[in-house]
C-alpha cells in the first residue's frame, strides 16, 4: 500500500479538472453574498473552492477549522461551490449546503457533508442523508428540500463555478489567500497554507488575548512506568543531550507521559524539548526561542504546561514597558504540535500599581 501522503496526492490528481475556458482578464465575482466565516474586515481572506464529494476536500476542511481558530480575528474564510462532473453527487451536495445556508446553517451542513462523506457518497439516494442532516440541524426540512431544487440555489452554484473557471481552477480543494493561489499546480498542504497566511497578515499582528484553557485538552492517562533512555535521533537532540537526559529522569510533567525540559540564558533565548518518558523520543516545538519559565515553581510551571493537559503555552516577550508578550497555545497530540491560538497578552501590573 502506498503511504497516506501519496494516496492523498493521487486523490487530488483524480479530483483535478481542466478549466472549461480560457481565463478571463477579470475574474467572475461568484455568488453574492458569499458563504463565509470570520470578520469581514479581517486582514486576510482565504477563499476555498469545495467539491463535497472530493476525498481530499474532507481533511482539508479540518485544516480550515484549525487555521480559523489559530488566526481568529485575522482571517475571513469564503466558501465557494465547485462540484466536479466526475463526482455524481457533488452537485446535489452543493445544493444541500446552499439550501442549509438559506436558513443560516451553511457551515454546519458543510461540516456534516464532509464528516459523513463516506455514508452519502456511495449511496444511490444521497438526498435522504441530506434531509436527515437538515433535521439534525433543526432546519425546516420541507423548506430545505424546496430550496435545494430552487433557481436561486442553482444560480448561486453556477456563479461560484463561473468564478472558478475564470480563475483557471484546476481542481479541488483550491485555496486563495488575498487573491493569490496557494501552492499552484500542487496540493495545498498545511505548511503552504500557514506560510501564505502568515505572509499576508500585517507585520506584528496577533490575535485576541482570551486563550484556550488547559482543561479543554485533558491528558488521557498518566504514565507510571520506568523512564526510558533519551533517544538522540536528531542533531538538535544530540546537541543538548546532557540537559535532556538529566532533566527528564524525574518522569512526566506534561500531557500524561512527557517531560518538558527547558534551558537557556533567560528571557527570550530559552529553548525547550519534550521527552516521551515511555519511549525516550524527543520533540521540539515550532517556536525555537522563548521566555524561560521557572520549571521548579509549580505555580509558574502550571501557566506553561501541566501533567494532566495536552496543551502547551509558550511566550515570547515584546520587551516593552507595559510587559507585552506574544503567547502561542499548542495542542500536543501524538508527537505533533498544532497551533491553537497566537495572541497578544500583558503581564499583570505590580501589586502597588493595581492598588492605585
Amino acid at each position: 500500500m502506498r503511504p497516506a501522503s501519496a494516496r492523498l496526492f493521487g486523490a487530488a490528481v483524480l479530483c483535478s479538472v481542466l478549466a472549461a475556458s480560457v481565463a478571463a482578464q477579470v475574474s467572475a465575482p461568484g455568488a453574492s453574498p458569499p458563504n463565509s466565516s470570520g470578520p469581514e474586515g479581517a486582514p486576510v481572506t482565504v477563499e476555498i473552492f469545495n467539491d463535497y464529494q472530493c476525498p481530499v476536500c474532507a481533511p482539508m476542511n479540518e485544516e480550515v477549522k484549525e487555521f480559523e481558530q489559530a488566526y481568529r480575528g485575522g482571517v475571513r474564510v469564503v466558501f465557494r461551490n465547485y462540484p466536479l462532473p466526475m463526482h455524481i453527487h457533488s452537485l446535489a451536495a452543493a445544493k444541500a449546503a446552499e439550501a442549509a445556508g438559506a436558513q443560516g446553517k451553511f457551515r454546519q451542513m458543510l461540516d456534516l457533508l464532509y464528516a459523513r462523506q463516506s455514508d452519502w457518497s456511495p449511496s444511490k439516494n444521497p438526498e435522504r442523508f441530506f434531509a436527515s442532516y437538515a433535521r439534525r440541524l433543526g432546519l425546516d426540512v420541507r423548506r430545505f428540500k424546496s430550496d435545494s431544487e430552487s433557481e436561486r440555489v442553482a444560480e448561486r452554484i453556477r456563479l461560484d463555478v463561473e468564478r472558478g473557471k475564470s480563475l483557471s481552477l484546476r481542481g479541488t480543494p483550491t485555496l486563495y489567500v488575498n487573491g493569490v493561489e496557494v501552492a499552484p499546480g500542487s496540493l495545498a498542504t498545511r505548511p503552504y497554507i500557514r506560510a501564505a497566511i502568515e505572509e499576508a497578515l500585517p507585520k506584528g499582528w496577533v490575535g485576541p488575548s482570551d486563550g484556550p484553557r488547559f482543561e479543554d485538552y485533558p491528558a488521557s492517562e498518566v504514565y507510571k512506568g520506568p523512564v526510558a533512555d533519551v533517544r538522540l535521533d536528531s542533531r538538535r537532540a544530540r546537541m543538548f543531550r546532557t540537559r535532556l537526559r538529566e532533566d527528564s529522569r524525574t518522569g512526566p510533567n506534561f500531557a500524561g507521559r512527557y517531560a518538558v525540559v527547558v534551558w537557556g540564558c533567560g528571557t527570550g533565548c530559552a529553548q525547550m524539548g519534550v521527552v516521551d518518558s515511555k519511549t525516550g523520543r524527543v520533540y521540539f516545538p515550532p517556536v525555537e526561542y522563548m521566555d524561560i519559565p521557572d520549571v521548579e515553581d509549580a505555580e509558574v510551571r502550571s501557566q506553561w504546561f501541566r501533567l494532566d493537559s495536552r496543551m502547551l503555552r509558550i511566550t515570547r516577550s515584546s520587551y516593552d514597558a507595559a510587559g507585552g508578550y506574544t503567547a502561542y497555545y499548542y495542542l500536543f497530540d501524538r508527537g505533533r504540535f498544532r497551533l491553537l491560538r497566537k495572541s497578544a497578552e500583558r503581564l499583570p501590573p505590580p501589586a502597588d500599581d493595581a492598588e492605585n
